[in-house]
């Protein structure tokens, strides 16, 4: 079975909000092998937790997964 998250939805409480801003905020500009790396926070899978990742988040904010 795979689960699919809702972009942005960090933690995976299926929604996204103000936790996943700040797991986020924790990783930025980390890449693997970093100490604060967190894989789900690269939401574009370019391998870097930066600002397009925050934009996903923005336009995700609030939503959540039915």
């Amino acid at each position: 079975m795979v689960r699919v998250y809702l972009k942005g939805d960090i933690d995976r409480n299926n929604s996204t909000a103000i936790y996943d801003a700040i797991m986020l905020a924790n990783a930025i500009y980390s890449k693997p092998g970093d100490p604060n790396w967190n894989l789900n926070a690269d939401l574009n899978d370019d391998g870097v937790v930066d600002i397009y990742d925050a934009i996903i988040i923005a336009n995700n904010y609030g939503k959540k997964d039915p």
